[in-house]
């Protein structure tokens, strides 16, 4: 491959200079624990575009950089940094032991052969002092998009390396302490209703991961360890999440059909009770009706005719009891005027009788109009003088108007 493309290659899909160096930043913790020795001397395997040099430039430390692409070699020497065209396993063959604080390695196991990865790994264990570091960063397989997608936009990519096989490597090859921290990517959503972006989280977080070998236990303090991206994988994490969120979400469901079922029963039970009273009130009108015809049936029956003598006096005999003696005679005798001249007045015949009559009767004449004009003014019973013939009515009322 042309080095002045694979330069172009990183530029477009490993992110500019100024995200590599922010990126970078998160190992500073580190630096600062082993900048507590007299010792700050560095090797960089696979410097490339010189970021993680000038970093350690600017915190006072020799550090070298080894490159097999010399478009990036001389990158870095232009901008004055100490950086060489160098195989690594040939270079670091050449070191004397014990002569290194920190070798680093950033996306460089990847390209390599895994004999030779393990070789390398054995020459830094060698060349570090008791207190050295070994950091080597790769593409995190466990991230989906990683290890099925843009692990290989790098055609120079061997294939991806679990996290525990690199750190079962290190131990292996003599390092007492060998931590796996997790980085780079989205950080987790404090939203835990948002289930889309905990979705993109999932995808999108542990881009990468790096191997903090130490060869003596304890050089880095865990405090300082922990700023250093994540221990975890963030997918026990999400997988717990999920199982959370759908196990919320079918109580939420279920929550939701009882009271969908409790509204149903309810709005049936209320067209339960109308139909009920409205087949109650079918059954009262029904009984009316029944009760109507019956009680026609018994207006026109022959004893209810005979008897109506008795039932008339039973209600002279009502009224005497609440209004009097006096009383009694005054309605009664009004009420069978009432309906003698209306049994008169509908006839045509007999009502020409009795106006011609009326006519010779001056003083009854006289009674009966003050009789109609006067009835409410007195407030004498309505039923006192009552016509039940419209026509009869009618005669009664003209008559009073020619003597008015």
């Amino acid at each position: 491959m042309k080095n002045q493309f694979y330069l172009q290659l990183e530029n477009r899909f490993r992110g500019s200079e100024q995200q590599i160096t922010e990126r970078l930043q998160q190992y500073v913790p580190l630096l600062e624990e082993l900048e507590k020795n007299t010792s700050r001397v560095a090797l960089d395997i696979g410097c490339g575009r010189g970021e993680w040099l000038g970093l350690l430039g600017k915190r006072q430390w020799q550090a070298v950089g080894i490159d097999l692409n010399a478009v990036m070699v001389e990158s870095c020497q232009k901008q004055g940094l100490n950086a060489q065209e160098q195989d690594a396993l040939t270079y670091l063959t050449s070191l004397p032991d014990q002569s290194q604080s920190l070798i680093t390695g950033f996306h460089i196991a990847e390209h390599i052969s895994f004999d030779s990865l393990l070789e390398i790994i054995q020459q830094a264990y060698r060349v570090l002092l008791p207190q050295g570091v070994l950091v080597l960063e790769t593409p995190n397989p466990e991230n989906l998009q990683v290890g099925t997608h843009t692990f290989y936009m790098d055609p120079s990519h061997r294939h991806p390396l679990p996290p525990q096989l690199l750190q079962f490597s290190a131990q292996e090859q003599g390092f007492l302490q060998v931590d796996i921290r997790r980085m780079n990517g989205a950080l987790k959503p404090e939203n835990e209703m948002a289930f889309g972006d905990h979705i993109q989280w999932f995808l999108e977080a542990n881009l990468d991961y790096a191997l903090v070998a130490q060869k003596k236990s304890g050089v880095i303090a865990i405090a300082q360890l922990e700023k250093i991206g994540e221990s975890e994988s963030h997918y026990p994490a999400f997988y717990a999440f999920a199982r959370g969120y759908v196990e919320e979400t079918h109580q939420r469901m279920v929550q939701s059909a009882q009271k969908q079922a409790e509204i149903n029963d309810h709005q049936q039970q209320q067209m339960d009770d109308q139909q009920q009273q409205m087949d109650d009130q079918q059954q009262q009108i029904l009984i009316i009706q029944q009760n109507q015809t019956e009680l026609d049936a018994i207006k026109n029956s022959l004893s209810w005719r005979i008897t109506k003598p008795l039932r008339q006096l039973s209600l002279i005999l009502k009224y005497y009891k609440q209004f009097g003696l006096k009383n009694t005679i005054t309605h009664s005798y009004s009420r069978l005027l009432n309906k003698l001249g209306a049994r008169v007045l509908m006839n045509p015949k007999n009502t020409q009788r009795a106006l011609k009559i009326l006519k010779y009767t001056p003083r009854l004449n006289t009674y009966l109009r003050n009789r109609l004009l006067t009835a409410k003014s007195k407030q004498v019973d309505q039923q006192a003088f009552t016509l039940d013939s419209p026509r009869a009515l009618k005669i009664w009322q003209d008559l009073v108007k020619d003597k008015a």
